[in-house]
């Protein structure tokens, strides 16, 4: 009797093991998302696509192509762009869906009837997906950025909050960069792009808005951190990784078919883990794990080319996770690090190249601004530096392909966006190491007050040194040449000369920064501005030069002619 009761014993607790390491190797998916509305206060309503009858929509409902939501003087909803961000609709306004696919890429297509609609979208995976709004022959198309739209009797008004958004109306293309607004006639013709003004920004649908995008990017990596929970990792190195790993492959042996499916989410959780093992401050550990994974996912995406897709996925997701991770963090090389596996995925494609870098160049800028609200100064130049370089390197390989392609036209936009982030990073920083002491001239010549500087003294034997050193200080600052006119999509190279009390000169233009005040105009690649095509107006130069821990300034202007 008690033979068979051990055996019992045995042989359940055999099952038991078994049904514990299929387990390891079975994980939950993240849970499909979709396109739905969410109800934020009653007043909503939905039509079905070939449906007369307007009905109240709820939390939760899906939406297709075809349908149209409705609001009224109270109703407010939000919907759910994939998981990726959210349009959300104010009072009195009514949006009707044309496209919401996900196939082979993302396509979100949603036409404005009347209205307010404010955009969040999370900058997307691939360069392939698109998210665009339309009205009256007006299509705003965005792969990541915050916006608002707001339908008018006779005209469209679209004010961006950042990154940019390319606007087409008639062939006419026009890009509209963050803090900017326009308004575009029903015959779609473009007024100017205006400054949003202080009237504008403090208005409750506006400073609602900018609060509940902060909350989105939060919730954002919340959202991910807890699909990783529930995938129940284990720590690198672990018995339990060791048996998960084992288990991973008993389940690619057994069910095939499923190995090319499931083998990303895998790496996924094992990725996520390493990240974990990062923070917590052991960095080479997780380096040495990283550098496994990364060979394994590079010979499975060479062996299945089809889940390359999934893989940058999930590596881009474990990405935004580790976007706070700055220089001082444990985790910060890893963070490089998988911005370079996204690179090497993206591999053969100038284009999928080019987006992977605008998103570490992104990063780059990122950490600067907040390296400077630390008052981590050095590590921002660096920063700011890397950022600088990426910019001039995806510009440049960008040069090497046709004009026609729509793709290029999305990377150069985002180039414009960062480089006004850099322009205004850079002016930021130069404030920061040493706050100027003079005003900007009017004439682009700088005036300084002329004074005396004493050294310390030191005692050597029977030897004195001088008391005094005098050390020659900067009478004037110069910007040359001065005030210009030059004509769009041409360049003008500017220099700075510094003249000293002692009546010296000294071009002094590679210590110094310059930066321009409007770069919907034009840009800067180190000291020479090339204006946009197809603009006008004036835009002021800047230049800062820092010189015994004093930093004065100069000023000229350009007036932008088509």
């Amino acid at each position: 009797m008690k033979k068979w009761l051990y055996l019992g014993i045995f042989f359940s607790l055999l099952g038991f093991g078994i049904w514990k390491f299929w387990c390891l190797g079975s994980i939950e998916l993240p849970k499909k998302q979709e396109f739905t509305i969410n109800i934020v206060h009653p007043g909503v309503e939905i039509r079905r696509k070939d449906q007369d009858v307007w009905q109240v929509a709820k939390s939760g409902d899906q939406l297709f192509a075809g349908d149209q939501i409705h609001t009224d003087g109270e109703g407010n909803a939000i919907i759910d762009v994939y998981g990726h961000g959210e349009a959300r609709l104010g009072n009195k306004t009514e949006i009707t869906v044309i496209d919401a696919s996900r196939e082979q890429k993302v396509m979100i297509r949603l036409q404005l009837g009347f209205g307010k609609l404010w955009t969040k979208l999370k900058r997307f995976n691939n360069l392939a997906d698109q998210y665009q709004v339309e009205r009256n022959g007006i299509n705003s198309s965005v792969h990541g950025t915050a916006f608002d739209m707001q339908g008018f009797a006779t005209s469209t008004q679209i004010q961006v909050s950042d990154s940019a958004v390319s606007i087409e109306s008639k062939n006419t293309r026009h890009v509209l960069f963050e803090g900017y607004s326009i308004q575009v006639k029903s015959d779609g013709t473009f007024g100017k792009d205006e400054i949003s003004t202080d009237e504008v920004r403090q208005t409750e649908w506006f400073q609602k808005n900018l609060t509940s995008d902060k909350e989105f990017d939060k919730q954002y990596v919340q959202m991910l951190i807890e699909q990783y929970e529930k995938r129940h990792g284990a720590d690198p190195q672990s018995i339990n990784d060791a048996f998960m790993r084992l288990s991973e492959k008993t389940h690619g042996l057994l069910q095939p078919s499923q190995k090319q499916t499931m083998y990303p989410f895998y790496a996924g959780r094992r990725l996520y883990k390493i990240s974990e093992l990062a923070k917590r401050g052991n960095e080479g550990m997780a380096l040495q794990e990283y550098g496994m994974l990364e060979e394994e996912i590079l010979k499975n995406v060479h062996e299945y080319p089809n889940s390359t897709a999934s893989f940058q996925q999930e590596i881009g997701q474990v990405l935004d996770i580790l976007a706070d991770s700055m220089p001082s963090s444990s985790a910060y090389r890893l963070k490089q690090k998988i911005e370079d596996t996204l690179l090497r995925l993206a591999e053969g494609d100038p284009f999928a190249e080019a987006y992977v870098r605008l998103g570490a160049v992104q990063s780059r800028l990122f950490e600067a601004s907040d390296l400077i609200t630390t008052s981590s100064l050095d590590d921002a130049g660096t920063a700011l530096d890397a950022a600088h370089q990426g910019i001039e390197n995806i510009s440049r390989d960008m040069e090497q392909v046709k004009q026609t392609e729509e793709a290029v036209n999305h990377v150069r936009d985002k180039l414009q966006v960062l480089r006004m982030r850099e322009g205004t990073l850079r002016i930021r920083l130069a404030t920061a190491i040493a706050p100027p002491v003079s005003e900007i001239s009017t004439t682009s010549m700088i005036q300084t007050t002329s004074t005396t500087m004493t050294a310390p003294t030191t005692t050597l034997p029977e030897k004195v040194l001088p008391t005094e050193i005098p050390i020659p200080l900067i009478h004037s600052l110069q910007i040359n040449p001065g005030n210009s006119i030059l004509k769009g999509n041409k360049a003008i190279t500017f220099h700075v000369v510094a003249t000293y009390a002692d009546g010296t000169k000294k071009d002094v233009t590679d210590a110094s920064l310059l930066s321009a005040s409007n770069l919907r105009l034009g840009y800067f690649l180190r000291n020479t501005f090339t204006a946009n095509p197809n603009v006008d107006g004036q835009v002021d130069i800047v230049a800062f030069y820092t010189e015994s821990n004093k930093t004065i300034r100069a000023q000229t202007s350009i007036m932008i002619q088509p």
